[in-house]
Parts: C-alpha cells; structure tokens; sequence
C-alpha cells in the first residue's frame, strides 16, 4: 500500500511542474534567441539625413536621392569607391538578382561572393533599423546592422562578402530584417 501512495505521489508531483507551451512560442522563442546572438557581437552604422556618402572597411552607403520615388532602373551602374571619389569599373554591371517591398523580412537572395549591394527606398522618415543577415540552417548571422533617420534613396554595397559563402551550394544566402517600422513595407532591391 505504501508502494502504491508513493507512486502516486511522485506522478502527482510531476503534473505540479507540468507546463504547456505550443508550437508558436517555440518558433518565436528561437527567432528571439537568434537575433539576441547575433545582434549584440554586430555594430550598428548610423547614416544621418546630413550625410551623402559613408566609406567603411567592410560597406559603402551613398544617399541616391532625397525623394523617396527615384526611378530604380538609374541605378544599374557598378561603382567603385576610393577614398577621393567614384570612378567606373568598366565592363562591370550589377546584376538584379530580385526586389520586393518588405515590412519586417525580405526574401533570401544569394550570392556567389565578390560585391554584393541592397538598394532601398526609404518612405518615411525614421528611425529605421535594417539589418543584412545571411542565413544559415542553425542561425543566422548578423553582417551588418544600418540605422537611417531619414527619407531617400539609398545604396549599401558590400565589398568582398566571399567569406559568407557557404554550404554545399558555396552560396551566401541573403536578406534584409527590418528591426522598426515594420508596418511600413519599403522598396528593397539586391544586386551581385
């Protein structure tokens, strides 16, 4: 009779520490965690309403325009940036690998490596938090994090992105993942 309280006892125990949890705080538990990983070992590059080109070792951001309904298709030239100014690349062109208006997260776009660029047109003023992340099965990680106050036409050309390249594809799987202003979607074009 003992035996039998007991394991009753213990059985009974186990359902004080029961808890449910459905499949949908699983998965946003798990976005959460990624980006919480990710997002505080990445720096964030600011770009102000007062600034029309920012040069960094590892991206170029040029404001394209003021006016947030610039046509896309003048932008199609493959730039070189020095530090003393723009010149061509010659035969070099970018090719249009999609766009797409995106309100939080844009589709995956890859690349083979080499440059890679995001246009965007920004509708509204900000802030706006954008963050380009390359995919991967077990997380994704954060290549760089851009915060742009105001609206434009803006280009973000990544030069040497080879090292994101991986998988049996060899493949750098790109998007963007815009941080705010997500019921606002914006024009978001990619180019390798």
């Amino acid at each position: 009779m003992r035996k039998l309280f007991l394991g009753f006892l213990l059985m009974g125990g186990s359902f004080l520490f029961y808890d449910e949890v459905d499949a949908a705080e699983l998965s946003n538990s798990t976005e959460e965690q990624q980006v919480a990983q990710t997002e505080a070992e990445v720096e964030t590059i600011y770009f102000t309403e007062d600034q029309d080109i920012l040069i960094t070792d590892d991206v170029i951001i040029r404001r394209l325009s003021d006016s947030p309904s610039v046509e896309m298709a003048n932008l199609s030239l493959k730039r070189n940036y020095i530090n003393t100014g723009i010149s061509l690349l010659g035969a070099g062109e970018w090719d249009l690998i999609g766009d797409e208006f995106v309100g939080s997260k844009s589709s995956i776009y890859p690349s083979h490596g080499g440059d890679y660029r995001v246009s965007l047109v920004q509708s509204k003023y900000g802030p706006y938090l954008y963050s380009l992340r390359e995919h991967d099965t077990l997380i994704d990680t954060t290549v760089k994090n851009f915060n742009f106050s105001g609206a434009g036409v803006f280009e973000m050309i990544f030069p040497n992105i080879s090292g994101y390249c991986d998988g049996d594809d060899g493949l750098a799987e790109f998007f963007i993942y815009k941080s705010t202003m997500q019921s606002t979607a914006d024009y978001i074009s990619f180019w390798d």
